[in-house]
């Protein structure tokens, strides 16, 4: 499934979207950006983030109504500035190994109902947010996971996703 950008450069940086490694590690995968941002935009040390929409697996038998309900991850991770900065090649190669250094917890974790089409869309508009300054990856106010930083992301995605369906905004 293709995204509905093929690169996109903001003020904030330049988002590469990346073809999903065929590895044990990114099976579920669905999308995957690497984000360039430039240093010291949003954060004074982190210029590098993975995003990606994974399947939220499903026990065996559960069908589409088991008790968790989503069927997709959307997950932004920030890449470990200890490292070289990755480009799309190495970055795709690192993960695909399972070597791809990132920090934890993750910036931002999301799930929702929807279908592989619809993420991969989503994912690319998020990816252009990101680097047009409109969508922050990175909290300076905590030490750890971000619960508003979070509820942001969650509403933009869900709301993406009411007005791809034919609602409004």
């Amino acid at each position: 499934m293709k995204p509905i950008f093929e690169r996109v450069t903001g003020e904030y940086g330049t988002a590469h979207p990346c073809a999903v490694p065929d590895s044990p590690w990114t099976s579920d995968i669905v999308g995957l950006w690497l984000i360039n941002g430039i240093p010291g935009m949003y954060h004074p040390f982190f210029y590098q983030w993975l995003l990606d929409v994974v399947r939220v697996p499903r026990p065996p038998g559960a069908g589409t109504d088991f008790d968790g309900g989503s069927t997709h991850e959307f997950i932004c991770l920030t890449l470990d500035p200890e490292g070289s900065r990755y480009e799309p090649a190495r970055f795709a190669e690192d993960l695909g190994s399972g070597q791809l250094r990132c920090l934890q917890p993750a910036n931002v974790v999301v799930q929702v109902v929807a279908e592989d089409e619809e993420v991969v869309n989503v994912l690319s508009l998020l990816a252009q947010g990101m680097v047009a300054g409109v969508l922050n990856p990175e909290s300076l106010w905590t030490n750890g996971f971000d619960k508003s930083l979070n509820e942001r992301w969650s509403a933009s995605i869900e709301e993406t996703l009411e007005h791809m369906r034919g609602g409004v905004h």
